[in-house]
């Protein structure tokens, strides 16, 4: 009852029946065989730091309708928008700003990210249900070299981190020189 207590309150445009329900349906793009990449455009009581994850619940994906999965989130929220050109960057799939996008990078496996996959490949954009954030940002301001190592979905904690640690150091709230 407390799941879909959550989901509906955080997801309550979609519920209300409100006009704007269609701006939260996530685009999908196959990057490859084996990852997806799927944009939200952030909702509007949505923050986080760089290192959370959410719960993505997609009905039309699932084959239970409440079944949700963690996903680490690539991007990072507009309170860490670096300085320069960067933060009028467009994504090619809709015009909402980078830094206003949830963006998850998803490894394709077997079950959920498989049926992910395939609707990536039909180029359609899926009705997302976000509970989150989740869990905490890594404290490496008082670090002065940071060293980031993923591979394959991990990328999604190091890209974030990284967006997070240049944002602190451009605004001096990090003592990191080497990154």
């Amino acid at each position: 009852a407390l799941r879909v207590g959550r989901v509906v309150y955080y997801n309550h445009l979609y519920f209300g029946f409100s006009n704007k329900a269609h701006r939260l349906d996530a685009s999908v793009e196959l990057l490859s065989p084996h990852f997806v990449r799927l944009h939200i455009q952030r909702p509007p009581h949505f923050n986080w730091t760089p290192g959370q994850t959410a719960f993505l619940a997609m009905p039309t994906v699932s084959t239970f309708p409440l079944e949700a999965h963690p996903f680490t989130i690539a991007s990072v929220d507009a309170h860490h928008r670096l300085a320069g050109s960067m933060h009028h960057e467009k994504t090619h799939q809709d015009d909402s700003p980078y830094w206003s996008d949830l963006t998850f990078i998803i490894q394709v496996r077997e079950g959920f990210t498989k049926r992910l996959a395939s609707v990536a490949l039909l180029g359609e954009k899926v009705p997302v249900h976000v509970d989150g954030p989740y869990g905490f940002a890594p404290n490496l301001k008082n670090d002065d070299t940071v060293v980031l190592v993923a591979t394959g979905s991990g990328a999604s904690l190091a890209v974030s981190t990284f967006l997070g640690v240049l944002y602190d150091v451009q605004n001096r709230k990090s003592k990191v020189s080497k990154l």
